[in-house]
């Protein structure tokens, strides 16, 4: 007999005899997945096509799904006896438990990627966050905020937030918010109040804006009459470029040594190489081990720096009685710590030619702004030093490079992708703690070089970020924000551990510059005490 013939018979036989039919027609729609059990009606009104439909061929199924072709579900409705109600029931059933395996595979796969590959998920902030602080350093991103915000994707206020204030209907300058802006919610983003001030004396501010001025020009390309004291980059040796100037300072003589930052992808790869090692030869204390990457750029550069300075003496005698300024930002900030630590080593064990020239200059200096850690323990002015050398390190209140480690810039994309304290996302998930407004910062490795001076803004307008003007393209300058009150505090490494701090655009070295400006402004008008 035929397959329909037993299916209509089925009806009127025993038990047994429909097991047996079941069984049947699971074997034949195994080995024949693609035919369909007709009824005696249909059957018989198409003897001349055959007992079953042409095979059709086959298609692949899409790569990630279930291999095997899977029995289509036939309506109920349209069959009147047994055997197409049984077929109809059992196709049904398999295609969805079929369809619920294959949603489960999915799921655990995304699971799976979203748990178990955690670093894909920070991947684009990561990528941003590089960007940003990269066109900072070379000097792509000046300082228009609405630059960095049509580059972030999330924007943390709603439309209605950020409508224009005030009567003449334009915002004011550095207040929209932006991708990182979120970090300013946080209640141990700034540093508390009460750290006391410092004052510089009034001889000591061209130096420092000179420093200022230099690590800010050195990342632009050098003119006919720069091009002789600039040595290029060279990413097979390690070494950045950098720029060693003789300028006279009012009635002072000084050599200028600027080291430009971070700039080239090579570059970034040296700064993340942070396996402390110890510099054995290099620095007088080989037990404070040093960040790898900038310790081995610093020990490249001390026969370049060497010969340039040689150069300098030769082409004028007089110069030896000039003082010597290492100045640096972000990644060459580090870098100048290190050469200047060196250059002033007292230990024997520590000889080069670079070594040999520091009693050729009347003082040596090293001002460096928003440069990352370096070392165990901080590296702090040399006792061989003269009381009259100046070590600084400038920092802005929320510059996130001071704090550059892995475990920190990692805490920082946690923080990026959280919802903000105080939003209803985050109410929903923690519940409206005090305790949730406070970021934990992870424990910190390396410690900053020098005597930390910390630059913010005291205006009221500031409470929730500091305003950040653009630079006037025009004339090339940065105009001065006004009424803008910045200070100057002391503070230490040790300062530092429990803050948070993640707004690239404090690390911009025109802020730094301008805030110096703001200084040196200040003290002029400031009455001379009696």
């Amino acid at each position: 007999n035929t397959l329909s013939d037993d299916a209509f018979a089925i009806g009127r036989g025993s038990r047994q005899a429909r097991q047996s039919m079941l069984l049947k027609i699971t074997n034949w729609t195994t080995k024949y997945p693609q035919v369909h059990i007709l009824p005696r009606s249909h059957a018989t009104s198409q003897t001349n096509q055959g007992p079953f439909p042409p095979r059709p061929v086959p298609i692949p199924p899409p790569q990630g799904q279930i291999s095997q072709a899977r029995p289509s579900a036939l309506n109920l409705a349209t069959w009147t006896s047994y055997s197409g109600l049984d077929t109809s029931v059992g196709n049904l059933i398999s295609h969805a438990t079929q369809k619920a395996h294959a949603t489960v595979l999915d799921l655990e796969t995304l699971i799976f990627q979203c748990v178990g590959g955690a670093p894909n998920v920070h991947e684009p902030t990561s990528r941003l966050l590089d960007q940003v602080i990269t066109s900072i350093d070379s000097g792509v991103f000046c300082g228009r905020e609405n630059e960095l915000v049509a580059a972030c994707a999330l924007p943390l206020r709603s439309k209605y937030k950020d409508r224009p204030s005030g009567q003449d209907g334009k915002q004011k300058p550095g207040r929209s918010s932006d991708y990182f802006s979120k970090v300013y919610l946080y209640a141990n983003s700034r540093m508390p109040m009460g750290l006391t001030p410092i004052r510089f004396y009034p001889a000591t501010y061209p130096l420092l804006q000179l420093a200022a001025q230099y690590s800010r020009r050195v990342y632009d390309k050098p003119n006919n009459r720069e091009r002789s004291s600039y040595v290029h980059s060279d990413w097979l040796n390690g070494t950045k470029a950098m720029v060693i100037k003789s300028l006279p300072v009012d009635n002072m003589n000084t050599i200028l040594f600027a080291i430009r930052g971070t700039q080239s992808f090579m570059d970034w790869t040296v700064n993340m190489n942070m396996a402390p090692v110890s510099p054995s030869g290099f620095l007088d204390d080989p037990s404070n081990f040093c960040h790898a990457g900038f310790l081995s750029v610093a020990r490249k550069m001390v026969a370049l720096v060497a010969a340039r300075l040689r150069a300098l003496l030769e082409e004028d005698p007089n110069r030896m009685s000039y003082s010597l300024l290492i100045t640096g930002h972000s990644a060459g900030g580090a870098v100048a710590s290190l050469l200047y630590l060196h250059l002033l080593s007292g230990s024997t064990n520590v000889q080069s030619e670079l070594t040999h020239l520091r009693g050729c200059f009347k003082h040596i200096h090293c001002v460096t702004f928003g440069a990352p850690p370096i070392s165990f323990r901080p590296l702090l002015h040399p006792a061989s030093a003269s009381s009259r050398s100046m070590f600084f390190s400038f920092v802005n209140e929320g510059d996130p490079v001071c704090r550059a480690e892995k475990g920190y810039f990692l805490s920082l994309l946690d923080l990026y992708a959280k919802p903000p304290p105080g939003s209803v996302l985050a109410f929903n998930l923690k519940g409206n703690s005090r305790l949730d407004t406070f970021w934990p910062v992870p424990a910190a490795t390396l410690s900053t070089a020098g005597r930390m001076v910390l630059l913010r803004d005291e205006t009221p307008e500031s409470s929730n970020r500091p305003a950040v003007y653009p630079v006037d393209k025009s004339n090339g300058a940065p105009p001065l924000p006004p009424r803008q009150n910045v200070e100057a505090y002391g503070i230490t490494d040790l300062d530092l551990r429990n803050v948070v701090f993640g707004d690239p655009l404090m690390h911009m070295m025109d802020l730094y510059a301008r805030r110096l400006d703001i200084l040196a402004r200040d003290s002029a008008r400031r009455k001379p005490r009696r």
